[in-house]
């Protein structure tokens, strides 16, 4: 019964203030043709036209009271009817109330659960589609990572081969470098006292040397050259000698035993590389080789056994990779 007297209230409030306003529109509409009328004929129409739109708006004004009243009378009638329902319920306290809140609670629920269970599929087809997506993203990763492995095995393979070929190919320099040099021999402790010496005298001073020590008798004709090789000082130097025969190299090798304690040597032509790694055997392991030496375009060690070992090109770079010993 408060709801119904608070509407009633609201109701009477605004049809008062509905027709205080039309009251007022019909004192001003009256004044203004009491002003047209005094003004004259002249403007007659002027206030005939006034009024009319002062009768419309009035009209108007009515037609929206009347809609305005007949909108509250139905909310009114059913507020009244859901009140009387209200009462009726709490009166007779048969669980009605109860019913319809349990009702209500039911369909909210089936609500809330019909927009969750619908959220929940949305989600379910997006995660499904997220983890086709991220299962195909695996594939492609697993794929990658094995054409990486493949590529890095390749990889391997390939630098293995390059590193094949390089030391072939090293090798094969090596050996054709020291072929070149195979009618040469360098022969080092001769005296040298005249730093401008030419070929010519460089030349007599082997041959006369060789023939004095009963190593071989040489001719012009049996040496392609014969020239000092220069060093910082320019003294002491070596004499490389290219003879014209093999056969006439063997005979100094085999000879050379006569120049022990004359403080001359007469040695091969060494590459660099070959040279290099007949001192590291001569000098690195001195405990265990008593001697090398270079013979036939290979390098050989004697071991403190007593046995001849061939050192191979394979096995270079472990002697060049041994330490030197230390000296105090």
């Amino acid at each position: 019964m408060a709801t119904q007297t608070l509407i009633n209230a609201d109701v009477d409030l605004d049809l008062k203030r509905k027709r205080s306003e039309t009251s007022s529109v019909s004192e001003l509409d009256t004044s203004r043709t009491k002003g047209i009328e005094a003004e004259g004929t002249t403007k007659e129409k002027q206030k005939k036209k006034k009024s009319k739109k002062a009768e419309i708006n009035e009209d108007s004004d009515m037609a929206d009271i009347k809609e305005i009243m007949k909108q509250w009378k139905q909310i009114n009638t059913k507020l009244e009817r859901l009140e009387s329902k209200i009462e009726k319920a709490v009166l007779k306290g048969d669980g009605t109330i109860r019913s319809s809140i349990k009702d209500l609670m039911t369909e909210m629920k089936e609500d809330l659960l019909k927009s969750v269970t619908n959220r929940i599929e949305i989600l379910e087809g997006k995660l499904f589609e997220k983890e086709e997506s991220s299962e195909k993203l695996a594939q492609k990763v697993t794929a990658l990572e094995e054409q990486l492995e493949k590529n890095k095995e390749e990889t391997f393979r390939v630098n293995n081969q390059l590193d094949f070929e390089r030391e072939k190919h090293r090798k094969f320099e090596n050996e054709s470098e020291q072929y070149s040099r195979i009618n040469n021999i360098i022969i080092r402790g001769l005296p040298d006292t005249n730093p401008r010496e030419t070929a010519e005298e460089t030349l007599t001073k082997v041959q006369q040397y060789l023939q004095d020590k009963d190593i071989i008798e040489l001719k012009a004709s049996d040496v392609d050259m014969a020239h000092r090789l220069p060093n910082k000082k320019s003294q002491n130097r070596d004499v490389i000698v290219k003879l014209a025969s093999r056969f006439n190299k063997m005979c100094i090798m085999r000879n050379r035993r006569n120049l022990r304690g004359t403080g001359v040597f007469v040695n091969d032509d060494l590459t660099q590389l070959n040279l290099h790694v007949l001192m590291c055997v001569k000098k690195k392991m001195i405990d265990e080789v008593s001697e090398a030496w270079f013979s036939r375009g290979k390098i050989f060690y004697k071991n403190s056994n007593g046995q001849v070992h061939l050192v191979k090109y394979e096995d270079y770079d472990h002697w060049i990779d041994l330490p030197w010993p230390f000296h105090k």
